[in-house]
């Protein structure tokens, strides 16, 4: 029985101390979360052309390697 009580304190105290901490977020508005998504957007563009770009190079090389050994 004392175990149940301890969880159910527990519990309780995580709520209280989550629910202070929720308190504490400071949320972005509107301008702000639009700003950050184009920049974001943009990071993955970039992010994907510099790997295809690589990807492709190493295949070139790979299949150039892979032709003259036959």
């Amino acid at each position: 029985m004392a175990g149940i009580i301890n969880t159910i304190k527990s519990s309780r105290d995580f709520f209280k101390a989550s629910w202070i901490e929720l308190k504490k977020v400071h949320f972005p508005n509107r301008k702000d979360t639009i700003a950050i998504t184009i920049r974001v957007m943009f990071l993955i563009l970039l992010i994907a052309t510099m790997l295809g770009v690589t990807d492709w190079c190493i295949g070139s090389i790979v299949k150039m390697i892979m032709d003259t050994r036959m």
